[in-house]
């Protein structure tokens, strides 16, 4: 049995080297890119109409969903915290939809934030009208993607509101 103290250096004369040589790691290829990092994902968002969306108490409508680009842009005055940007276009029940979606991802707190801003829905016959919503998200620390609840309404407060969740991939 053999007894080490602690002056003992284990790397020490293996592999020919001296203690005092770093060891050579093998080249694992650049550093992963983080979240907050410049860059663009990749959203998903699928939301499900409230009964009454429509008028009336009758059944929810067909479900929609719709994907987008977000581009973050790290913030020179907050460290660790970077802004979201994607341009927010799609057709449901027979109406049109655009506007962006403007916020920020914290990654030091793992959380994303944004508003659906610029909100325009028109139908045919009828002059456009806005419409509001908030996408809101957490960081998966492992995988890098931000996921959670989203909603659209044609109010800020109250309402009939679309309501689902979201998934945003890096690209």
């Amino acid at each position: 049995m053999m007894m080490m103290d602690a002056s003992f250096d284990p790397l020490a004369g293996s592999g020919g080297q001296g203690g005092d040589e770093p060891m050579e790691l093998p080249d694992a290829g650049p550093p992963p890119e983080l979240p907050c990092d410049e860059g663009t994902f990749t959203v998903q968002l699928d939301c499900q109409v409230e009964d009454g969306f429509f008028g009336g108490g009758g059944p929810s409508s067909e479900p929609m969903s719709t994907s987008t680009t977000l581009t973050i842009t790290p913030r020179a005055d907050r460290p660790g915290v970077s802004r979201a940007s994607g341009a927010l276009s799609f057709s449901a029940w027979r109406l049109e939809f655009s506007g962006r979606i403007e916020g920020n991802l914290d990654c030091m707190r793992g959380v994303f934030g944004a508003f659906i801003v610029e909100g325009e829905v028109t139908m045919p016959g009828a002059p456009p009208g806005p419409f509001f919503g908030q996408v809101d998200g957490l960081l998966d620390p492992i995988d890098g993607t931000i996921s959670g609840p989203w909603w659209h309404g044609p109010e800020m407060q109250g309402g009939p509101r679309c309501t689902g969740p979201w998934r945003a991939t890096r690209n």
